[in-house]
């Protein structure tokens, strides 16, 4: 519960409603008239639009959602124009599937691409069976390793935040703070998204509790003023006063969290984002900010 929509089915909704007025009522037709480039790149880029609403139809997290269409939509620019998804053979599937692992992990691309299959199968669109695990189609244990982020990386990271368009405006300076926590105090991203008010501690001195964790022993409290250089400190603070304004002093308040309404009866009635969606965005801005 929590994450853009993941609480609400009627949420849900009107995300597939915005997407079928781009896309129209029925995604998955053949291509009209000459097999062009565009034309073919259109009716898959369709087709991908109905995809996603069919993920969004199914109890998958928002953040779930993002990392494998995005795992698809990396592919697009060069193997999705050259032959209709509805037309793809057993080679489409693993030519693609090889491609994609020069940036995904396997099993999660492999993954999306069922779920792909299943969309189409459900459309009425049959599918070839894939040796999906066959030999040469796994990706090496040692890989490069991602590119560590520095200060200079950090700092262009938040002016990301403030002009990727990808980011919804009510929730750019959220992540700048959710960075700040994971850069300067090492909170991983549902530690971060599961802090209340509560757990800040302005004063007598900078402290915020871990509570929230994978692992008991992972609960810590740590002393901001040793580790936070001031300027990210005072930014800090200053959030967590008008956190604490905006939600008239209520300290159960999530500490990552923005005006938003909840629906009546929601579970989530005080407006938590799921972490798998926000860490989904902090990927986003620091993959356009360092590659």
């Amino acid at each position: 519960d929590g994450g853009l929509g993941d609480g609400s089915q009627q949420e849900r909704r009107a995300f597939i409603d915005e997407i079928t007025s781009l896309i129209g009522p029925a995604p998955f037709q053949p291509v009209p008239g000459p097999l062009t480039r565009e034309a073919i790149f259109t009716a898959n880029a369709r087709m991908f639009g109905g995809l996603i609403a069919f993920f969004l139809r199914g109890r998958a997290k928002i953040g779930t959602v993002l990392t494998r269409t995005s795992a698809i939509a990396a592919l697009f620019p060069d193997a999705f124009g050259s032959r209709p998804l509805t037309a793809w053979t057993v080679d489409h599937y693993l030519d693609a599937l090889r491609l994609g692992m020069e940036d995904h992990e396997t099993d999660h691309l492999i993954v999306a691409f069922k779920w792909l299959m299943a969309c189409l199968n459900e459309a009425g669109i049959p599918t070839p069976e894939i040796p999906w695990y066959a030999a040469g189609l796994r990706k090496p244990v040692i890989v490069t390793p991602a590119p560590l982020v520095g200060f200079a990386d950090f700092d262009r990271a938040l002016d990301t935040c403030l002009v990727l368009d990808t980011i919804p405006d009510d929730l750019r300076e959220l992540l700048q703070i959710m960075l700040i926590l994971g850069f300067w105090i090492g909170l991983r991203a549902k530690e971060a998204a599961r802090l209340t008010l509560r757990h800040y501690h302005a004063n007598p001195f900078h402290l915020i509790e871990v509570r929230k964790s994978k692992t008991f022993a992972s609960t810590r409290d740590p002393r901001l003023q040793h580790t936070v250089a001031p300027p990210y400190l005072t930014r800090l603070d200053a959030w967590n006063a008008r956190r604490l304004d905006a939600v008239g002093g209520n300290l159960d308040a999530p500490f990552l969290g923005t005006d938003r309404q909840m629906p009546p009866g929601s579970r989530n009635r005080l407006g938590f984002y799921d972490s798998s969606y926000l860490s989904s965005l902090c990927g986003l801005v620091l993959r356009c900010t360092i590659g």
